[in-house]
C-alpha cells in the first residue's frame, strides 16, 4: 500500500480533530488545513500548513456549506447479473 505523504484537513467539529492529527503527524503525514482547523492544530503545537498558503489563492468555500449527501453523486444501479460472454 502506498504511503500517505499528505492531508487535507478541514472541520467544523474540532472534537477529536488533535487525537486523529497527531496520528498522521507522527506517520510523517503533512498536514494542509483551512484557517480554524490549521489554528487548532497549531494551538495544539501540531504542524499544519494553511490550505491558501499552499496553494497561493485563498480560501473561498462558505463556511456554512453543507458537506454533500449520498445523493449528490448517485451510482448507477448495478446490472442485474453480469453479461455473459
Amino acid at each position: 500500500m502506498p504511503k500517505i505523504e499528505r492531508a487535507l484537513i478541514s472541520v467544523s467539529d474540532k472534537t477529536d480533530l488533535v487525537p486523529f492529527a497527531e496520528v498522521l503527524s507522527r506517520a510523517g503525514v503533512e498536514i494542509i488545513s483551512t484557517g480554524g482547523t490549521a489554528r487548532a492544530l497549531r494551538e495544539a503545537g501540531i504542524e499544519a500548513q494553511e490550505l491558501s498558503d499552499y496553494t497561493g489563492f485563498p480560501v473561498s468555500v462558505p463556511k456554512s456549506l453543507p458537506a454533500p449527501g449520498p445523493t449528490a453523486f448517485p451510482m448507477p444501479p448495478a446490472p442485474a447479473k453480469p453479461p455473459e460472454g
